[in-house]
C-alpha cells in the first residue's frame, strides 16, 4: 500500500509515519525536517499547498509506477493569535 501523509514531522504525525513505514511505503511531507528515515519511506520537504511539494509527490509516484491508495491529511493551519481573536476571514484567507 502506497501512503501520502502530510504533516509528518512532529507529534502523532512523526508516530504515524513510524508505525506506518514498518508495513506500507510512505511519502512522508512536512515543512520541517524529519529526524527519522527507514527504507519504507519517501521524505518530500515542502508545504502541501505548493505546487512544487505536489510536483515532487507526484513525479515520485510516476518515477516508481506507484498509485496512490490513502491520503492522511495531518497537516496543521496556523493561525498565530489568541482563539478569542481569531476571525472567519483569517480562516478563509
Amino acid at each position: 500500500m502506497i501512503i501520502l501523509l502530510t504533516g509528518a514531522s512532529k507529534g502523532i504525525g512523526i508516530e504515524i509515519t513510524k508505525y506506518l513505514c514498518n508495513a506500507h511505503t510512505v511519502i512522508a511531507i512536512s515543512r520541517n525536517t524529519l529526524n527519522f528515515s527507514h527504507q519504507n519511506l519517501k521524505f518530500i520537504q515542502g508545504d502541501i499547498k505548493d505546487n512544487n511539494t505536489i510536483q515532487q509527490c507526484q513525479q515520485y509516484l510516476d518515477k516508481k509506477n506507484f498509485h496512490l491508495d490513502i491520503l492522511i491529511n495531518n497537516a496543521a493551519y496556523l493561525i498565530n493569535k489568541p482563539f478569542e481573536r481569531i476571525r472567519t476571514k483569517d480562516i478563509i484567507e
